[in-house]
């Protein structure tokens, strides 16, 4: 959690928000101000001050997440030790259940050897819209990926990292009618996209690349 605000999640520091009395802690979430923007952190789960998630109970929080497979059926992604990990044979997905306004976007993520690995901001069923790290249709690289009326705005930022690494997405508003989407991994800048003003979206936890390996956001 990074009770500071300094873009560092702090040591010696752990807390779940419980914001609904539910028993769940939240999804993580942290929430620091971003220029008049709450900030959201996805490694535990975090939606800027809405909900928390740290993944400690054995099944998702229905009130907050929904999953499903991209053909249409129905998923229980594992969660084991705080981490949820999602694939399937018919390509899965977590995402949260309502629609929230985009702010900074924050998770502890072990990206794999398998394409079509998303996390981030979408559209549902990323119809529309999405600000994403992903890997795209490679098995090899990440990209940092954000959808425009235009086409897609696309950053190689080389090979898929090994192991757990923090990934940040932030956006801030750049005119009345753009924003500036900023995609950092262990807090260094690695890309920027100039989008139209963005709409609210879901957070998305996905991977539609096959049963092995798995995608697997930490605690």
């Amino acid at each position: 959690m990074d009770q500071d605000c300094d873009g560092e999640v702090d040591e010696g520091i752990t807390a779940w928000l419980d914001q609904d009395g539910d028993g769940y802690g939240g999804a993580l979430v942290s929430i620091c101000p971003d220029e008049g923007s709450p900030t959201v952190e996805v490694a535990e789960v975090r939606l800027a001050g809405i909900q928390g998630d740290d993944f400690a109970q054995p099944v998702l929080n229905p009130a907050e997440w929904v999953a499903g497979t991209w053909a249409g059926g129905a998923y229980t992604p594992g969660i084991s030790s705080g981490v949820l990990s999602i694939a399937s044979p018919d390509g899965a997905f977590v995402r949260s259940t309502t629609l929230m306004p985009v702010t900074t976007l924050e998770a502890a993520v072990q990206f794999t050897g398998a394409a079509w690995e998303h996390v981030g901001w979408g559209s549902q069923d990323f119809c529309c819209d999405y600000l994403l790290f992903s890997t795209a249709n490679t098995t090899t690289n990440l990209f940092a990926r954000s959808h425009t009326p235009s086409g897609e705005l696309r950053t190689d930022l080389g090979p898929i990292p090994t192991g757990v690494h923090l990934y940040r997405i932030d956006r801030q508003p750049s005119s009345p009618t753009t924003d500036v989407i900023s995609y950092f991994i262990d807090g260094l800048l690695r890309a920027q996209h100039t989008v139209p003003t963005q709409p609210p979206m879901f957070v998305y936890l996905s991977h539609n690349g096959g049963v092995s390996p798995t995608l697997n956001v930490h605690r």
